[in-house]
């Protein structure tokens, strides 16, 4: 699973933009700005609703966001790649969180991201 803010495709390639899981915010608490979830997967088939969580790693603290898009797999060997546009989540730690998909209620992949005040970056 990849973090990025835009993904382009043109015959079956796919050109992702800005990859990354460092967000700098100028104000925390906060809003992520929206990104695109790129991720691809096998062994799975038939149709899923997809949704996502941000867990807060120092709060414990959960946002859920239910129905982020459908996907469909014609059968296991295909490889289904998934794009998700996540809106703009808020965040109320400068903190490490986790990125979590689901699809259909049952975690498909998690991924690390990192939340930071912008003024940290600048005196780096």
């Amino acid at each position: 699973m990849l973090l990025c803010r835009r993904v382009d495709e043109r015959q079956g390639a796919y050109t992702l933009h800005r990859v990354g899981n460092l967000f700098r915010l100028r104000e925390i608490p906060g809003r992520l700005p929206s990104f695109v979830v790129f991720l691809q997967v096998t062994n799975g088939v038939g149709d899923y609703e997809l949704s996502v969580e941000l867990l807060d790693l120092a709060s414990g603290e959960t946002n859920s966001i239910g129905n982020v898009g459908r996907a469909t797999l014609p059968d296991r060997l295909t490889l289904g790649s998934i794009m998700i546009a996540v809106p703009p989540l808020p965040v109320e730690n400068a903190a490490k969180h986790d990125l979590i998909v689901l699809a259909n209620g049952e975690e498909v992949d998690r991924r690390e991201l990192h939340v930071e005040p912008l003024e940290r970056a600048v005196e780096e």
